[in-house]
């Protein structure tokens, strides 16, 4: 997830900027502006590890799609959407990677942030993507599980039941960013300096969260309930239950 702090930007005109912390350091801990830890070196050979992986099996996964079963499905193309968003949301991160993100908040100058108006922006449409990439992710086991437990009727029930209120909730929170944020006019670093953006944005974001946490129970519950109910052999069902458990890992 982006990193979004409370506000400390709009209070920049009180403080010495580049002796004040970023964040406040918890207590006993002295910021440490000279050479501090960063966790930028770990997250870029992450990224760059896991990204290719991704690529590689929803690239097995279209072309079992379109030569070997010859169909396509909207869980297909919502698995493509999810990719390219996390590819845009994973190229975002590593662009502000150590400028400033990396350290802890409070190894970090606030000049260093207010004056750094590619990353308010870049943040912002980090969040933004973020948002769209949770939806596309979900949508795509939820219409997966349409195509493949279609049979049962309060399978189809609880799967529309997650759809609707995973786009309703994305689509919120996205036009929430957009609304408090967003000024014809005047650029993004500007206006998340204010208060009705930069708390309400937090907010939601937390909301969000908790609900996305929440959602992905809901969803990685309904094909462990649905496979518990088949009538397999023992070892058969737990494989299969195995393989669907993979997403709780």
């Amino acid at each position: 997830m982006p990193s979004i702090a409370s506000n400390p930007l709009a209070e920049v005109e009180a403080v010495d900027i580049w002796t004040t912390p970023f964040l406040r350091p918890p207590p006993g801990v002295t910021p440490n502006f000279i050479n501090p830890a960063s966790r930028g070196p770990m997250v870029r050979a992450v990224m760059f590890s896991i990204l290719p992986i991704m690529v590689l099996f929803v690239g097995f996964r279209i072309y079992t799609r379109l030569r070997l079963t010859q169909s396509v499905g909207v869980d297909d193309y919502l698995c493509l959407l999810s990719a390219a968003t996390v590819i845009a949301f994973s190229g975002l991160m590593v662009s502000y990677m150590d400028n400033p993100e990396g350290r802890h908040g409070w190894d970090i100058p606030l000049g260093e942030v207010v004056n750094n108006h590619y990353w308010i922006e870049a943040t912002f449409a980090a969040l933004l993507i973020y948002t769209l990439s949770n939806m596309f992710t979900k949508l795509t086991l939820l219409t997966l599980y349409h195509r493949i437990f279609k049979r049962a009727v309060w399978s189809l029930r609880a799967i529309w039941l997650g759809i609707i209120t995973v786009v309703l909730s994305s689509l919120a929170a996205f036009a929430g960013y957009i609304g408090l944020c967003v000024r014809f006019g005047q650029p993004i670093w500007e206006t998340m300096r204010e208060v009705q953006c930069s708390n309400q944005v937090l907010s939601i974001y937390k909301f969000h969260g908790w609900y996305g946490l929440i959602s992905d129970v809901y969803i990685l519950a309904i094909p462990l309930w649905l496979v518990w109910d088949l009538n397999l052999p023992p070892r058969r069902k737990a494989a299969v239950l195995g393989v669907f458990s993979t997403g709780l890992a």
